[in-house]
């Protein structure tokens, strides 16, 4: 199995930068249940769980105007391919400054 570098996001803690397998029932153990695919860019994207409002998880942090809950998987995406996230860390945090607690 195919291994990208991500940012993991929980809520209530601090972000952190790893390397995890793509394939699907994997993604879906990291968010604990059905994925849901956010396009925050052309290559950037947010796996999160698709029903965590439903289920009630905890809030994570709000992005765009839409809140986010339960665990967060920021990752590259090239089509219908997961990537490596195509930025460093600090790129990531000032593009996406939200994931870290701070409102843009």
């Amino acid at each position: 199995m195919i291994k990208v570098r991500v940012i993991i996001k929980r809520p209530g803690e601090k972000p952190y930068c790893t390397n995890v397998s793509t394939g699907t029932e994997n993604l879906k153990r990291i968010v604990e249940g059905e994925l849901r695919h956010v396009a925050i860019a052309s290559n950037i994207g947010l796996i999160v769980n698709r029903d965590g409002e439903k289920l009630g998880l905890e809030p994570c942090f709000s992005m765009m105007g839409i809140p986010f809950r339960g665990t967060c998987v920021l990752i590259g995406n090239s089509g219908e391919t997961w990537t490596d996230l195509p930025c460093t860390w600090r790129e990531a945090k000032h593009l996406f400054p939200e994931i870290w607690g701070v409102e843009a």
